[in-house]
């Protein structure tokens, strides 16, 4: 090894792929390989790369090779024909060793008549095509697994090993076979359960743990001074001037807007609509562009990002698939205004996602999706009747967004769904906060002025507020309750009253909902949309996520019901009572021990609900 030749000598050392590279094509059953002809050829290979080192044209080199290859041909086929006479003496062997060979049909037919024969036959064929189906099984799996036959010493049974370096089990070839009785598939113990919750094989769906639900405890009565400290936190949550009493104080604070949108995001949204107003109206002239969604609907948080629904219906025959696809393409033309720019096609309404460069809101763009609007417009004029509308839809939307339960692509529900709830709990509590926008009209008698098409839907409700008070009268009076105390209703509504399985929560009338008139039977909540009839606004919620939702309910109902008196309350614990009264580890049950001592005291259980099982040993531990 001269040291000219170090460069070489390191190449070599992983130049087997270099020789079989070289090596000629034809050899592709290894065990006809001979030791000197893979030494030759290594050889060869190996001279190539110190001619190639020493200036010799690499082509010279390669024709030489390619000569001397072709030289060795009549070698290679002499080896080859002595393979072939071996393989036929080897196969020789292993037919005359055969002990046990089917009984030929000729002679299992002797002495049957020509009916009993055409039996015997075509149960022959059957039989001999079982055999072969299997032998083949056996065959192919022999080569495909690289196995090997062997001798077995106490045995004439074939073993197959498999080629390992580690010790590798033997296997009976009798387990190729399918024998179909009983005890190998365990029938005499029955079906194993599976769980289609958890998918564990120790249960069946309806005794799964992760949707049974605690026991529903007997709420104390609270102070005054509770429902008012709850109060103050609706207050709190949804960013406005509140009062916070305690015993003996009145102290007045100011707190910044924690989710409820400013007026100056506002004004940011409709700059960003009024850009892509003048946009859009460069290939589409006649189109209307619109906020829609939290945003422009009355429970909008600060960071809430911006619906757009571009409406020019009836002027163009173009699909809205198309007209999306172009607008995309205007959208994509501007990276300086907007970035993170996806059409989403498979959508249940198809949008353009993107973020505003200049203000970081995320847009959310459809078109001709005129109902979203209606929906923005029917839910804007519900806060505007009463404040305490507000109050109890932020204080529910920070719930979910600490329990992560308000994302209907994560099989939850949408917020808009939540919010529905909302209203239709302030629609039936007596007396009512809110009327059936729906149900009014100037004129009950004329029911042509309740009729205004949609997108097929009607989608009429009564929006002249100052003329509100005419219209609808509470016979019962106004409803006098705090937001504090209506917060808690909320909570023991669905979770005490409300009938699940009969019921469909709807806002567009008073009379209960039935769902066998909507023929919606799934296991969890119902909620109808006020204007799309037949969409379920719960129809992605899974049983599983439905439990949770319901134990978050059970636990916050149980949280602000109960007074906190393991602390004496100063003017000063604002951030801790919020903190205290939305600890996600309570109202998600993820860390039990913990626990208040009144969650282990003896209370009457919850009635069964849509099939999830309330378990009685629930807080034994």
């Amino acid at each position: 090894q001269e040291p000219n030749h170090e460069n070489q000598i390191e190449k070599l050392n992983i130049s087997y792929t270099v020789v079989i590279d070289r090596f000629p094509k034809k050899y592709i059953y290894w065990q006809n390989v001979q030791q000197e002809i893979l030494r030759e050829h290594y050889k060869k290979t190996f001279d190539t790369i110190l001619a190639w080192n020493e200036g010799v044209e690499r082509s010279q080199v390669d024709s030489e090779i390619q000569s001397d290859i072709a030289c060795d041909d009549d070698k290679d086929n002499q080896i080859m024909s002595l393979s072939e006479l071996q393989e036929a003496h080897d196969q020789k062997h292993y037919d005359e060793d055969i002990g046990e060979k089917p009984i030929l049909f000729k002679t299992l037919s002797k002495d049957l008549n020509t009916i009993q024969k055409e039996i015997l036959r075509k149960e022959y064929d059957q039989q001999v095509k079982i055999f072969n189906t299997k032998m083949q099984q056996i065959r192919n799996a022999i080569q495909l697994d690289s196995y090997l036959l062997k001798e077995s010493v106490t045995s004439t049974d074939l073993l197959l090993n498999k080629v390992s370096s580690n010790k590798a089990p033997l296997f009976n070839h009798s387990g190729f076979f399918y024998d179909m009785k009983a005890e190998n598939f365990g029938a005499e113990k029955g079906t194993p359960p599976v769980c289609l919750v958890c998918y564990k094989s120790t249960h069946v769906k309806s005794d799964c743990p992760e949707l049974s639900l605690p026991k529903l405890i007997d709420l104390p009565s609270v102070s005054k001074n509770w429902i008012n400290i709850i109060s103050n936190i609706c207050g709190r949550v949804m960013g406005i001037c509140v009062d916070i009493h305690f015993i003996f104080f009145l102290i007045v604070f100011m707190f910044p807007d924690q989710c409820k949108l400013s007026k100056e995001d506002i004004e940011k949204r409709d700059e960003i609509l009024n850009y892509l107003q003048k946009e859009f109206e460069k290939c589409y002239p006649l189109c209307s562009v619109h906020g829609s969604g939290s945003a422009y609907n009355g429970f909008g948080f600060r960071q809430s990002d911006l619906d757009v629904c571009v409406l020019l219906k009836d002027q163009t025959e173009e699909l809205n698939i198309i007209i999306l696809e172009k607008l995309f393409r205007i959208i994509q033309s501007e990276p300086q205004k907007f970035r993170d720019i996806e059409l989403v096609r498979d959508a249940r309404v198809p949008i353009i996602r993107c973020i505003d460069n200049q203000f970081n809101i995320e847009v959310d763009l459809s078109v001709n999706n005129a109902l979203a609007v209606e929906n923005t417009r029917l839910l804007k004029i519900y806060t505007e009747v009463d404040s305490r509308v507000s109050q109890l839809g932020y204080m529910l939307k920070h719930l979910v967004k600490i329990c992560d339960i308000g994302d209907a692509s994560k099989g939850t529900l949408s917020s808009y769904a939540y919010i529905n709830m909302v209203i239709h709990f302030l629609q039936q509590i007596q007396p009512p906060v809110l009327p059936i926008l729906q149900q009014l009209n100037n004129d009950p008698s004329n029911k042509n002025d309740m009729i205004r098409q949609c997108m097929e839907s009607n989608v009429y409700f009564y929006d002249n507020l100052p003329k509100l008070g005419a219209v609808w009268v509470n016979k019962n009076g106004p409803n006098t309750l705090t937001a504090g105390e209506l917060w808690i209703e909320f909570l023991r509504y669905y979770t005490e009253q409300f009938d699940y399985e009969k019921n469909v929560v709807t806002i567009r009338q008073f009379e209960p909902l039935e769902r066998y008139k909507k023929g919606w039977f799934n296991k969890t909540i119902a909620i109808e949309d006020p204007f799309n009839l037949t969409h379920n606004l719960a129809d992605k919620l899974s049983q599983k996520n439905w439990t949770l939702i319901r134990l978050v309910f059970i636990q916050a109902r149980q949280r602000f019901g109960t007074e906190c008196k393991d602390r004496v309350i100063q003017d000063s614990d604002i951030d801790w009572i919020q903190d205290y009264l939305f600890n996600r580890n309570f109202l998600l049950l993820e860390n039990p021990r913990k626990l208040d001592k009144a969650n282990k005291q003896t209370a009457e259980p919850l009635q069964s609900l849509m099939g999830i099982r309330v378990d009685p040993k629930y807080y034994q531990s």
